[in-house]
């Protein structure tokens, strides 16, 4: 795959590739994993003493790192499971499953390439100085990664390809599905009390915003004017969809022990300080706002 994150880290991905049978989307997402999770292992430990001196600034950009370097891994397994329910499943499941795989395909191409990134950019300001020589191979994580948003069908198209297609194919039957999901999760959640139920109703809110936005976005039923903030959209959704993944992990991570209550936190992080901002993502979809799309040329 022309990365070069080390002989290891190749052999895995080659591995991943012969074990799948080809380059499909869930081996593409795993692969931006990879690098995301070796640029984790190689912070690991400034990552640790900065929160345990109490850094302000670089505890966030500890938390922001993990937070980025864990969630490809979560959001790769989530779509495999549809593929092996499109493979293996019933008629019905089937059915749903290709549905969904129709919304969750530009999100799993997206959210990786460009928040994997991130987390080697991240790894890179850790490691201070050091971080931007050869000294440490996460300088050359983030080169790698940076092609990423690029050759995965370019950022701008997949958002093109959610907005303008996917979430109004069938008039919307695969966001309803995905919906369907997200709530059933809400529901399990909010009894629960706490911090889980402000989470739930906090996705809740995300949820609803995003169904409000992709009508918004189409109510004059303007192309150029739907699409021209597909990009900030594409990410809200995605924000939204990987709060729905980290709500389910704070599900599974309610008992005791210390490994529950890092992932508790890495859920807690996530929505205090990623999901809010999807609010100014969408402020512009729904205002169908024409500023970049109207600037001319001779304006640049």
């Amino acid at each position: 795959v022309g990365l070069h994150g080390g002989p290891a880290l190749r052999e895995q991905l080659l591995g991943l590739v012969v074990a799948h049978g080809g380059t499909d989307d869930h081996v593409v997402a795993v692969a931006f994993d990879r690098l995301g999770t070796g640029a984790l292992q190689q912070t690991h430990t400034p990552l640790k003493e900065s929160v345990l001196e109490g850094c302000g600034s670089l505890g966030v950009l500890a938390g922001e790192h993990l937070l980025a370097a864990h969630h490809e891994r979560d959001l790769s397994t989530e779509t495999a499971e549809h593929v092996d329910e499109l493979h293996t499943g019933d008629e019905s499941q089937q059915h749903q499953a290709q549905w969904l795989l129709e919304v969750l395909t530009p999100i799993v191409k997206s959210w990786p390439s460009e928040w994997c990134l991130e987390a080697n950019s991240l790894a890179i300001q850790i490691h201070g100085g050091y971080g931007y020589t050869r000294d440490f191979p996460v300088e050359q994580y983030w080169r790698d990664n940076r092609l990423n948003m690029i050759h995965e069908g370019t950022h701008g198209i997949q958002a093109l390809d959610l907005l303008g297609r996917k979430v109004r194919m069938e008039e919307g039957k695969g966001l309803q599905l995905l919906a369907n999901r997200i709530n059933a999760t809400i529901e399990h959640a909010l009894p629960l009390g706490k911090e889980t139920a402000v989470h739930a109703n906090a996705l809740a809110q995300a949820l609803q915003r995003v169904g409000r936005a992709t009508k918004m976005a189409w109510s004059t039923s303007k192309p150029e004017e739907a699409l021209a903030n597909a990009v900030p959209y594409m990410q809200a959704f995605g924000h939204t969809v990987l709060a729905w993944i980290w709500l389910e992990v704070e599900l599974a991570s309610l008992s005791e022990g210390a490994a529950n209550a890092g992932r508790r936190y890495a859920s807690h992080f996530f929505f205090n300080y990623e999901l809010p901002k999807i609010s100014a993502w969408l402020n512009v979809v729904e205002a169908r706002d024409m500023t970049c799309a109207n600037m001319a040329e001779d304006a640049f």
